[in-house]
C-alpha cells in the first residue's frame, strides 16, 4: 500500500528514483561509510550510495518546474522526502513505485533550493540505494503512439496535457517486460496504476481526468530490463448504465473496464449483472462513503445483481474487473441499473 503525505498543498510532487545514466562524479558508486560524498548536489541522472542513517542530496528548481525521482534499493525499504531550504518537508512517498520503492512527481513551489532526504522506512536498516532525477519530461500526445527506452530501473515520464475528459492508456512491445505504469494528476497524487510482470500489453484502466490541465505519465521497469515500447494514449468514452443493460465488451489481454453512474444520495439502486455463458467477473460501485461501497463478484455465474444506497448525488464509477476464460480472450457482459421502489 502506498504511504504518502502532503505537507504543503497545491504542489504537483512526482518522485521516481531510478538508474539514469548519469555522465557526472554523481553517477559513481559511493564506498560505505562516506556519507558527506553523497550530499553531492543533485543533476539529471543517478546517484548510487550507500546508506548508514539518512543522506541529503541539494538540489535547485524554478517556479512551476517539474521533476520526477526514483529512489530504489534491494537492501531496505526506502522512503524518500522533499525539503525546502527551511528544512520543512514538502512531501514523502514510502512505496508508491514498484515493490517497496519509492517515486515522486515534483512541482517547485517556487524558485530556489530544495533537497532530497533518502531514509529508511525502518529505523536502523543500510545497504546500497539509487536516487535518479529526471527534469526532461516530453509531452505525449493523443493518438500519437511514441516509442519508449527501458533500461535497468531507470523510470521515463511524460506530460499528458488533456483535451478530454477521459483517456485509455497503453503500454506494448514486442517482447514480454516487467514494468508499473503510472499516472500522475495535476496535485501530484497517483490517479491510475497498474503493473505486470512478463506481459507484452499492459493497461492502465479507463481513467477520467480534467480538461485543460498537465497529467504525468511514469514508467518504471522492473531491474534487468533493456527493451523498447510503444506508449499509446487514446481519448475514451465511459458508458453511461441505464435500466437497460447496456454491453460491455473486454478484448483479448483487457482485464479491467469502468462505467459511470448517475445516483441520488440517500436513494437505493439495484445493479445487474449478466452475461451469456458463466462468466467470473467482480464489479465494485465506488463509495462517497465507505459504508456506500458496494461490491458483487461472480465465479462461472451468468448473473448477479447488488443493492447500495448513494453516499451523495453526483456521478460516480461502477469498476469491472474480468477473470473469465475464453477461446478468444474477449468478452461481452451487459450492466444495468435501476432505483429501488
Amino acid at each position: 500500500m502506498t504511504r504518502k503525505f502532503i505537507v504543503t498543498g497545491g504542489m504537483l510532487i512526482a518522485v521516481m528514483l531510478s538508474v539514469v545514466g548519469a555522465a557526472s562524479a554523481q553517477a559513481t558508486e559511493v564506498p560505505p561509510k562516506q556519507a558527506q560524498v553523497e550530499r553531492a548536489t543533485l543533476t539529471e541522472g543517478t546517484i548510487t550510495a550507500f546508506l548508514e542513517g539518512t543522506s541529503t542530496f541539494p538540489f535547485t528548481a524554478e517556479l512551476g518546474e517539474v521533476i520526477a525521482f526514483s529512489l530504489n534499493s534491494s537492501a531496505f525499504d526506502p522512503y524518500l522526502e522533499i525539503h525546502n531550504a527551511d528544512g520543512e518537508v514538502i512531501v514523502g512517498d514510502d512505496d508508491s513505485g514498484p515493490s517497496t520503492n519509492s517515486l515522486l512527481v515534483f512541482t517547485a513551489p517556487e524558485n530556489g533550493d530544495y533537497s532530497v532526504l533518502v531514509r529508511p522506512f525502518s529505523e536502523g536498516a543500510t545497504g546500497e540505494f539509487s536516487l535518479s532525477m529526471i527534469k526532461t519530461i516530453p509531452a505525449v500526445s493523443p493518438n500519437e503512439p511514441v516509442t519508449v527506452e527501458l533500461s535497468g530501473t531507470t523510470p521515463v515520464a511524460r506530460t499528458l496535457t488533456t483535451a478530454d475528459d477521459a483517456y485509455s492508456i497503453t503500454l506494448s512491445g514486442d517482447e514480454a517486460f516487467d514494468a508499473a505504469l503510472l499516472l500522475y494528476d495535476p496535485d501530484g497524487f497517483i490517479a491510475q496504476q497498474t503493473e505486470s510482470y512478463q506481459v507484452q500489453t499492459l493497461q492502465l484502466p479507463k481513467t477520467m481526468v480534467e480538461a485543460d490541465q498537465h497529467y504525468y505519465l511514469v514508467i518504471v521497469p522492473y531491474e534487468g530490463q533493456d527493451v523498447s515500447l510503444t506508449l499509446e494514449v487514446t481519448p475514451a468514452h465511459f458508458v453511461t448504465l441505464t435500466a437497460d443493460p447496456q454491453p460491455i465488451e473486454f478484448l483479448a489481454d483487457q482485464y479491467e473496464d469502468a462505467t459511470i453512474i448517475n445516483v441520488t444520495e440517500g436513494e437505493r439502486y439495484l445493479l445487474t449483472v449478466s452475461a451469456d455463458f458463466p462468466v467470473s467477473v467482480s464489479v465494485t460501485v465506488d463509495g462517497y462513503e465507505i459504508n456506500t461501497y458496494a461490491s458483487l463478484s461472480l465465479s462461472e455465474a451468468e448473473g448477479g445483481s447488488l443493492i447500495f444506497t448513494a453516499g451523495a448525488t453526483g456521478t460516480t464509477f461502477v469498476r469491472i474487473n474480468n477473470n473469465s476464460y475464453t477461446e478468444d480472450g474477449s468478452l461481452i457482459i451487459y450492466l444495468s441499473i435501476r432505483p429501488m421502489e
